[in-house]
C-alpha cells in the first residue's frame, strides 16, 4: 500500500488533529474561572464536578466495545470518528447558546465532552492508521496545536479577570471555527483516500481478533503467553509511574487547583480567578511544549527521575490548596510559584 508523504499531507493531518480528543473539554475548562463567579452556588467546586463527571464518561467505551462485538460493520472507526466530530461541534454550539441557564448545562456538557475525549482515544489512532501510519504523529501533534489555540484565545479573553473582554459564548463560538476546519480536513482526507482506492479501515471484528490472539503461532505459543513474559513484568514499574502521573494530572490537580488559586487571593472570600486562569493557561501551554521537547530530546527520558520531579511539584500544589504557608502564597512570588507548578506538571506529563 502506498501513501503520499508530502508536506501537504502532513499538514492536512495536523489540521485534522486540532479538533479531536479533549478539545471540547479543554474549551469548557478554560471558562471555569468565569463560571465559578457566575454560579456561586457551586463556586470553587465547579472544577471538581466538571472533571469528575467528565472522566466518569469513560464508561462510554463499554457500549462501543459491545457494538463492535455484535455488529462490527455498524461501528467502524470511520463511522465513530465522523460521529464524534459531529457531536463535538454540536455540543460546542449548545454550550455557547445555553451555558447561562445554569451549572447543570455545564455539567451535562462536561459528561458529553468526557465521552468524546475517551472515545477519540480508542478510535482515532486506528482511523489514522487506515490512512497511513506515518500520519499518526502529525495528527497527535495537531491535538497539541489545538490546545495552543485554546490557550491563546483564553489569554485574549481573560476569563478570570473582572474586566473579562468577552463572555464564554463568543469564546466557544470562536473555537468552533478551528473545529470546522478540522472536520473539513477529515472529510478531504476521506475523499482523497477514496479517490486513491485506499481502504477505509484496517479493522477486523473483535471476535476474529480474539480468535487470532488465541491461535498458536509458528513457534507453538499463543499471544496470551505474552502476559507471562518476563519482559512484560519488567514494565510494571513504568506502568505504575504513568498511572501515578495520570491520576494526579487528570484527577487530583483539577480538583484542588481552584482551592490553591483561592488561597492566593488576600480578599475575604476571594476566588483567585485570575490566578486560576493563569494556572489553566500555563497547563495548556505546558503540555504541548512538553510533547515538543520530548520529540526534540528523545534520549533524555529517565521516566523515574521525571516522576520524582513531577511528584515534588504536585506536592507544592497540594500544599497551596491546603493553605500551608498562607503568607507565602499571597505574595507575588507565591502566585508565580503556583502558576509555574501548574505549567510544569503538565510539561512533565
Amino acid at each position: 500500500m502506498l501513501h503520499p508523504t508530502t508536506s501537504s499531507q502532513h499538514l492536512l493531518f495536523i489540521v485534522i488533529g486540532i479538533g479531536t480528543g479533549w478539545y471540547l473539554h479543554s474549551a469548557l475548562t478554560m471558562q471555569i474561572p468565569f463560571w465559578q463567579r457566575e454560579f456561586p452556588s457551586v463556586g470553587l467546586c465547579l472544577s471538581l464536578y466538571v472533571n469528575t463527571i467528565g472522566h466518569a464518561a469513560v464508561v462510554a467505551i463499554l457500549p462501543l466495545l459491545w457494538l463492535r462485538w455484535v455488529c462490527p460493520q455498524c461501528a467502524t472507526h470511520r463511522a465513530v470518528v465522523a460521529f464524534l466530530f459531529s457531536i463535538q461541534l454540536l455540543s460546542l454550539f449548545e454550550l455557547a447558546a445555553f451555558w447561562s441557564l445554569g451549572e447543570k448545562i455545564i455539567l451535562a456538557t462536561s459528561f458529553i465532552s468526557g465521552m468524546i475525549g475517551s472515545l477519540f482515544g480508542v478510535v482515532f489512532v486506528p482511523w489514522l492508521n487506515s490512512h497511513g501510519a506515518e500520519n499518526i504523529p502529525y495528527a497527535l501533534f495537531g491535538q497539541r496545536c489545538g490546545q495552543l489555540i485554546e490557550s491563546g484565545l483564553g489569554l485574549l479573553q481573560q476569563p478570570g479577570s473582572e474586566d473579562v473582554r468577552f463572555d464564554p459564548t463568543v469564546s466557544l463560538l470562536a473555537l468552533s471555527l478551528p473545529l470546522c476546519v478540522s472536520i473539513g480536513a477529515a472529510i478531504h482526507a476521506e475523499l482523497k483516500a477514496s479517490n486513491n482506492h485506499l481502504p477505509k479501515s484496517l479493522q477486523t471484528p473483535l471476535s476474529s481478533s480474539f480468535a487470532a490472539a488465541s491461535a498458536p503461532t509458528t513457534s507453538g505459543a499463543t499471544a496470551y503467553d505474552l502476559f507471562r513474559d518476563e519482559r512484560l513484568l519488567s514494565t510494571i514499574p513504568l506502568m505504575l509511574s504513568i498511572g501515578w502521573i495520570d491520576a494526579n494530572t487528570f484527577g487530583l490537580h483539577n480538583a484542588i487547583l481552584p482551592f490553591a488559586a483561592a488561597n492566593t487571593d488576600p480578599r475575604p472570600g476571594g476566588l483567585g480567578s485570575v490566578a486560576l486562569q493563569n494556572c489553566i493557561l500555563a497547563g495548556f501551554v505546558g503540555l504541548p511544549v512538553g510533547s515538543f521537547t520530548a520529540l526534540a530530546l528523545p534520549k533524555w527520558r529517565n521516566v523515574y527521575a521525571l516522576t520524582f520531579i513531577f511528584t515534588l511539584f504536585s506536592a507544592l500544589l497540594v500544599l497551596a490548596s491546603a493553605d500551608g504557608f498562607p503568607t507565602f502564597w499571597r505574595t507575588k512570588i507565591g502566585v508565580a510559584t503556583l502558576i509555574g507548578c501548574a505549567g510544569l506538571v503538565r510539561f512533565l506529563e
